[in-house]
């Protein structure tokens, strides 16, 4: 039996907010859902919300 992959990400807290995750993942693939997750911290918005992760991530390479 495989283990579903285990994602941890600012503003993907609950059941209800990952269901959309959770479908992406089943309907193409793990690799379209981490593209939506880059798409989405490359946002000013979501930059602003989580300074600390994207200098980090920045910091990092990413």
């Amino acid at each position: 039996m495989a283990t579903p992959p285990h994602l941890q990400w600012p503003g993907y807290v609950s059941a209800l907010q990952l269901t959309p995750l959770r479908a992406l993942v089943q309907q193409s693939s793990l690799g379209d859902v981490w593209a939506r997750l880059d798409t989405e911290r490359l946002s000013p918005k979501w930059r602003a919300a989580n300074p600390k992760l994207a200098a980090e991530l920045e910091r990092l390479g990413f």
